[in-house]
């Protein structure tokens, strides 16, 4: 019987770790700040409003009476959910469960038609964040400005636009959170004590900490909630199929790209799509995405990027929807 010499391989055991370095490739360099550039159009003018919408319904509707009593008062002291006319007790959980079922549901099938329009429209953390860079472009000036002023050195002038741009973040906070617990007790005698200091520690605690996260979330960390923490942009890809609508870059129509003047009307001939690699699509993105690099899970289809290509197309006589 015939034996077949088997070669044998050593297979190196070494592993090498990588530790981010100051000194090493530019993969583990810090965040960079992300100064999103104003912009308007279609989409940016449907999430204003739509905010605008969604925002007053937060805001106003803990303050609905409803027969001597708060319309809505989810109750946790007294096991209690009013709804208007419904009540709900802990036995009724069941309700409630199933009302999140169904709007889990009902995300996920809209996304296999929409995309992440919830990121890019109804989500807290975007409009929020959003609200957030209004004020800043309101107190520091346009996305250059407020660029030079970070580069400037302390002085009088820029502690106070940064202390201003502070201030506003923590007030928004606080009466964010104020509404928020409000939903949880009876909001106007939530207002009334905690600016007379005669508010209860356990809602003292729950306005401080939600200010405290509004502002970290909305001021701070911003994008990095939706690419590093928020688990949707991580299973987004398995709800999209290829009817799904998505912003996407028309590569065959704006490559090559390269600069040119307005009057330029051969810059085909000379090898040249329609993009004039403005670089403004990544500029007015807030998660700081440059879009004709592909579908990325850090897309929030908000279409900062459309309304300011379809702006830049318009100015150079082509058609939109690059």
């Amino acid at each position: 019987m015939d034996q077949q010499k088997i070669d044998i391989k050593n297979i190196p055991v070494h592993v090498e770790v990588h530790t981010p370095s100051a000194n090493k490739a530019p993969e583990y360099a810090p965040r960079n700040r992300i100064y999103v550039r104003a912009v308007k159009g279609l989409h940016q003018a449907v999430r204003r409003y739509m905010g605008f919408v969604f925002m007053g319904l937060f805001m106003l509707l803990p303050w609905l009476q409803y027969e001597g009593h708060q319309a809505i008062l989810l109750d946790i002291t007294e096991q209690k959910f009013n709804i208007f006319a419904l009540t709900l007790w802990p036995q009724d959980f069941t309700i409630l469960a199933w009302i999140f079922i169904i709007a889990a549901y009902a995300l996920f099938f809209i996304t296999a038609f929409y995309g992440r329009v919830w990121c890019g429209y109804l989500c807290p953390q975007t409009v929020w964040t959003f609200i957030f860079i209004w004020f800043e472009e309101k107190i520091q000036g346009t996305r250059n400005q407020r660029m030079k002023l970070d580069a400037e050195p302390w002085s009088g002038v820029k502690f106070f636009k940064k202390a201003a741009t502070h201030f506003c973040w923590l007030a928004f906070s606080l009466l964010t959170s104020l509404i928020f617990v409000g939903y949880f007790t009876p909001v106007a005698d939530l207002f009334m004590q905690f600016f007379t200091l005669e508010a209860s520690f356990w809602a003292v605690t729950s306005v401080l900490f939600f200010t405290l996260c509004t502002y970290g979330n909305a001021g701070w960390m911003r994008e990095i909630m939706c690419t590093h923490i928020c688990p949707y942009a991580r299973f987004q890809s398995a709800m999209f199929d290829k009817d799904t609508f998505t912003v996407t870059y028309d590569e065959k129509r704006g490559e090559n790209r390269g600069p040119r003047s307005r009057k330029d009307k051969d810059y085909k001939e000379k090898g040249l799509g329609d993009c004039i690699d403005c670089n403004l699509c990544v500029h007015v993105c807030p998660t700081g995405i440059d879009i004709r690099n592909g579908l990325q899970y850090e897309c929030i289809n908000c279409g900062a990027c459309i309304d300011a290509c379809d702006d830049t197309m318009s100015k150079m006589g082509y058609p939109p929807g690059l």
